[in-house]
């Protein structure tokens, strides 16, 4: 990324930028659509709320031409949503497993944490920004009905209490860029929409069965 925001280009609609990589010495500023080409490849997701409406309106003028860009780049592919852009990495290349979150994964916390969107995201519709917000006791009551429906395929470290188990998934949501939270509880974001209706299923072993005839 950084060879290529050191290639010459002209952005005329952005002349006054001062944030991006101007530290850097022997760096210009990056212009707009540079700013924007390095959010979605770094972060694999471009959303036009989470830019300022100048900007966003800018970013849905020229998705054509980041798409284009962040393709030649990566390898990968760039979904144009109406959220705005999403970049699939190619999964046989290295840089791609690096640059990837691991989730889900077959452990107890991805398996919950896909509970929990799913808790979350059956029969609720998102606002106009594709974005669905939920207070603290929302994010509570999906956590208690995800723990009272999969009770039995809970560690005995996330049996101790709904709350438990919400501590345990929360990061991993975060870290995967699907929710933010916040005082005010948790936005979940349209990225999560990837994971909707997901088919996580417990098949009891036979441990659990003798445990339960006990």
């Amino acid at each position: 990324m950084a060879l290529a925001l050191r290639q010459p280009e002209v952005d005329e609609d952005d002349a006054d930028s001062s944030d991006g990589l101007q530290s850097i010495p022997g760096m210009r500023p990056a212009t707009r659509s540079q700013r924007m080409l390095r959010t979605l490849v770094e972060d694999t997701a471009l959303l036009y709320a989470d830019l300022h409406p100048e900007d966003a309106e800018y970013a849905r003028g020229q998705r054509s031409w980041l798409a284009g860009h962040t393709s030649d780049m990566t390898g990968g592919t760039v979904e144009i949503r109406e959220e705005g852009m999403l970049l699939r990495l190619p999964p046989d290349r290295p840089a791609s497993v690096a640059a990837t979150v691991p989730f889900p994964a077959a452990t107890a916390t991805p398996w919950f944490a896909l509970k929990m969107l799913e808790a979350i995201l059956t029969g609720r519709s998102p606002d106009d920004d594709g974005r669905i917000p939920l207070t603290p006791f929302e994010v509570e009551a999906a956590a208690e009905r995800v723990d009272t429906a999969n009770f039995g395929a809970l560690t005995n470290d996330l049996k101790k209490s709904p709350l438990v188990m919400l501590a345990s998934v929360e990061p991993t949501l975060t870290e995967a860029g699907l929710i933010r939270v916040s005082n005010a509880g948790w936005t979940v974001l349209p990225v999560a929409g990837r994971y909707r209706d997901p088919k996580a299923v417990w098949e009891p072993t036979l441990e659990d069965m003798t445990h339960d005839d006990a």
